[in-house]
């Protein structure tokens, strides 16, 4: 760790603050453990048998491919005005590109699609388990990462949680 010194010039109060990031892969990042948790997992549309299968890192992708991402939220107590944000894979597209009002599971949201993934916004989630998903096509060949999903609390942000990431095998 780099020593850092604080000089001030005149009478003034003097503040600073020092802000450090750690770089590192994202499939390396393991799940948060707690009160709270969230979890990602991504499925793809099976034609033959017309049902989701699980998508694993030797799973092998297709353009073209459906897949269903599935966030599970466990809490042991009710949140009140929750921010979820899930990063998506660079080599998906949102099959819905209409952000609006959503209701799924008992647990009502407002979805906002975006660049870089979908956020979900959240008044009060009840204590126990619930699901949101939303679909995606594969659209590039290649090998990427699924991206994270976390979730804060907007007016409590101690109370967080993120999930693991994975990797998507496309060819």
């Amino acid at each position: 760790m780099a020593e850092v010194k604080l000089h001030r010039t005149g009478p003034a109060p003097a503040s600073g603050s020092i802000v450090s990031w750690q770089l590192v892969p994202l499939d390396s990042l393991q799940a948060s453990a707690g009160p709270i948790r969230i979890q990602k997992k991504c499925f793809v549309f099976n034609e033959t048998r017309s049902n989701w299968d699980l998508v694993s890192p030797a799973t092998n992708l297709t353009v073209g491919a459906r897949i269903k991402t599935v966030l599970t939220l466990e809490t042991d107590k009710p949140l009140r005005y929750v921010y979820i944000e899930d990063k998506r894979s660079a080599a998906l597209e949102p099959s819905d590109v209409l952000s609006g009002y959503s209701t799924e599971s008992g647990l009502s949201f407002y979805r906002s699609i975006r660049d870089v993934g979908c956020q979900f916004f959240c008044d009060f989630i009840p204590s126990g388990r619930w699901q949101l998903s939303y679909d995606s096509q594969v659209a590039h060949e290649g090998e990427f990462t699924s991206g994270t999903a976390s979730l804060e609390c907007m007016y409590k942000p101690d109370l967080n949680a993120n999930s693991n990431a994975g990797k998507l095998i496309v060819k």
